[in-house]
C-alpha cells in the first residue's frame, strides 16, 4: 500500500507540472536571450501602440503581420498602450539595435530607430506560436552593417508578387539589401522607353537550355519584363521594410538579351 501511495504522489506531481518551456528559436540568433515562465496571450483584437509617429507605418506592418499568421484584428492606437504591443523609439540605442521585453501582460519592443524597431517586429513573428508569445528578453543588433541577398529574374523571370514575397523573406531575417540580376544573356527585365526594343525582343526567348552548354533546349518560350511603374513600386515597397534595392544591369559583358534587340551595338563594338 505505501508503495502505491509512493506511486500516486509522484504520478500527480507529474501531472500537476508545468509544461517545459518551448525553446526560442529566432534567425538570425539575438545577441541576448533570457527566458522567463509563462507567455503572453495575443487575443483576437491585439491593441498596437507607438510613442513617436515615425513608426506608424510599424505599427501598420505589425498589424499586417498579426493579421495575416492568424485570425485575428489588430487595433493600432497613436498612443502607448500597457497590456498589448509597444513600440518606442530610445535614443540611448544604436540605429540598429532593438530590445524585447514580453511579459504575461504585454511586449514592449524599443530601437534605436524605426528601422531596428521593425526587426524587433520580425523577431516578435517568430516567437509567436498559435496566440503565444514565451516571456522573454532580447537585446539584438546586427553585426554586419550589409546584409543583402540577390534574386536573379533574368534567367527566369518572375511576377511582382513572388518579388515582393522574395523581400518579405529579406524582411523577415532582418536582411536590408536587395541585389535585384535584371538582365543577362538570358534576358532584359527592365522597361527603357527610349529603346523599346530591349524589353520587345530582348525580354523573349523561344526556348531554354537544359543543363550547362549541352545544346539540348525545352523548347518553352519564356520571357516577361518590369514596367518602370512597376519597378517604382517595389523600391516603395521595399523601402517600407528598410530594404535598399540594387539593380544589376550587366554591360558590356552578358548582353546577349540587349544585342539580340539591337545588333547594331555588337557591331560598333567590333569595330
Amino acid at each position: 500500500m505505501r508503495k502505491l501511495l509512493i506511486l500516486a504522489a509522484a504520478l500527480l506531481s507529474a501531472a500537476c507540472a508545468e509544461a517545459p518551456q518551448p525553446e526560442i528559436n529566432v534567425i538570425p540568433r539575438p545577441l541576448s536571450v533570457e527566458q522567463g515562465d509563462g507567455a503572453f496571450r495575443l487575443g483576437r483584437s491585439c491593441p498596437i501602440g507607438y510613442d513617436d509617429p515615425a513608426l506608424q507605418s510599424v505599427a501598420a506592418l505589425c498589424a499586417g503581420y498579426l493579421t495575416e499568421e492568424g485570425e485575428r484584428k489588430p487595433v493600432v492606437a497613436d498612443k502607448p498602450v500597457h497590456k498589448g504591443i509597444d513600440l518606442q523609439l530610445d535614443d540611448t540605442l544604436a540605429g540598429e539595435e532593438y530590445t524585447l521585453s514580453a511579459t504575461k501582460k504585454g511586449v514592449s519592443i524599443c530601437g534605436g530607430s524605426p528601422r531596428a524597431v521593425l526587426y524587433g517586429v520580425q523577431t516578435l513573428r517568430q516567437l509567436i506560436d498559435g496566440d503565444r508569445v514565451p516571456v522573454v528578453e532580447i537585446r539584438d543588433e546586427p553585426y554586419f552593417g550589409y546584409r543583402g541577398a540577390m534574386f536573379d529574374v533574368a534567367r527566369y523571370f518572375y511576377p511582382v508578387e513572388e518579388v515582393k514575397r522574395f523581400i518579405d523573406i529579406m524582411a523577415l531575417h532582418k536582411l536590408n539589401t536587395f541585389h535585384w540580376h535584371l538582365t543577362d544573356d538570358q534576358g532584359w527585365r527592365i522597361e527603357i522607353r527610349h529603346y523599346p526594343g530591349l524589353t520587345k525582343e530582348g525580354s523573349r526567348r523561344a526556348e531554354t537550355v537544359l543543363g550547362r552548354n549541352t545544346n539540348i533546349y525545352d523548347g518553352i518560350p519564356s520571357g516577361g519584363y518590369y514596367t518602370q511603374r512597376q519597378i517604382r513600386d517595389v523600391v516603395a515597397y521595399a523601402a517600407e521594410r528598410f530594404i535598399t534595392v540594387i539593380p544589376e544591369i550587366e554591360m558590356p559583358g552578358h548582353a546577349s538579351a540587349a544585342l539580340a534587340a539591337y545588333p547594331s551595338l555588337g557591331r560598333a563594338a567590333m569595330d
